[in-house]
């Protein structure tokens, strides 16, 4: 006897002479018998309930509920058996295919053998697949920790792409990422004959907020802006910061003037109701200017300008309006 002591083994092989004669020869060498399955389920009901120290698994059975043999029967039950009450297993097969023992061993079968094997192979096979199964823990440990790491880098670069690309106070797209979209929906703009409204959003008389109640306070205020835009825009929709009290909107797809005239007016009915900050409410309105591609420029510098020129119409026309760059609607 190879192994230290007895083992406690659970044959799996569907044709049941082959079944019994796999088992005669453990119990001559030794070897208690578990138990005996001749399918893949019995294989992983019975690892479960009578918990063996060895399972050996034809790789190749008939599956009982239609009667046709199943080439990766062993592996599937080898995997099972992993997740669900991880054991050490041999496959045995009567054809040597690279591809199928591959698959068994990256399962968790901890070696293999050729049918019929001789009990010598078996002992052998067995202490290497326990030897195996025993490093599993310090593996699948220094596995986790890989994972762990891999994980914790992969998150450090998407938080370094966020920041590169976010305002760091409102969590909004910056003049970056902006730059990047606005190129996209110019394009898609472009490709399908639409228009792509532009509208510069500056808060109205925001510097005497931050004088009266503090730059904490302002810039509560401006996250709240931030989130309150994104609650009244559709997702399809981009707001950037551009910094201070200076948002950008980007709004694609507009079939005709009107959509961003109901969108305008939309944001600045939704800038009646004070915003919340420090369980008070602050209230604050908005001035905007609008612009569209193509006709007010093709490329998002011009369509910037002009709309922080619209808007500058609106703050001396009185604030808290829209206004478009040259357009009267």
């Amino acid at each position: 006897m190879l192994t230290v002591s007895p083992l406690n083994i659970l044959v799996v092989e569907d044709d049941p002479l082959a079944n019994q004669l796999i088992c005669r020869q453990l119990e001559l060498e030794g070897h208690n018998i578990a138990g005996r399955a001749f399918d893949g389920r019995q294989a992983v009901e019975m690892t479960k309930e009578l918990g063996p120290d060895l399972v050996l698994m034809d790789l190749q059975m008939q599956e009982n509920n239609t009667g046709h043999t199943n080439m990766e029967a062993g592996a599937i039950a080898t995997q099972r058996i992993q997740e669900q009450c991880p054991t050490p297993v041999i496959i045995l097969t009567a054809h040597e295919n690279p591809t199928l023992i591959s698959k068994a061993k990256a399962v968790g079968a901890g070696a293999y053998l050729l049918k019929p094997p001789k009990m010598q192979e078996i002992e052998r096979a067995a202490a290497i697949a326990i030897a195996r199964f025993n490093d599993l823990p310090e593996m699948r440990h220094l596995n986790e920790k890989l994972q762990e790491e891999i994980a914790r880098r992969k998150q450090a670069e998407e938080n370094f792409k966020h920041a590169a690309t976010h305002d760091a106070l409102t969590g909004l797209p910056n003049r970056l990422s902006l730059r990047e979209r606005a190129e996209l929906e110019i394009a898609r703009a472009k490709r399908n004959q639409l228009f792509l409204a532009i509208m510069f959003l500056d808060l109205d008389h925001f510097k005497t907020i931050n004088d009266m109640l503090g730059h904490q306070t302002g810039d509560m205020l401006l996250q709240t802006v931030g989130e309150r835009l994104r609650q009244t825009l559709r997702e399809s929709d981009t707001i950037a910061r551009l910094g201070g009290d200076e948002f950008l909107l980007l709004l694609p797809e507009i079939d005709q003037v009107e959509n961003a005239t109901e969108t305008a007016q939309r944001i600045l009915k939704a800038f009646r109701t004070p915003f919340s900050v420090n369980d008070s409410g602050i209230s604050i309105t908005a001035s905007l200017g609008i612009t569209f591609y193509p006709d007010d420029g093709d490329d998002l510098e011009t369509l910037m300008k002009n709309a922080d020129i619209a808007m500058y119409r609106v703050k001396e026309q009185g604030r808290d309006n829209y206004q478009y760059f040259s357009r009267v609607v």
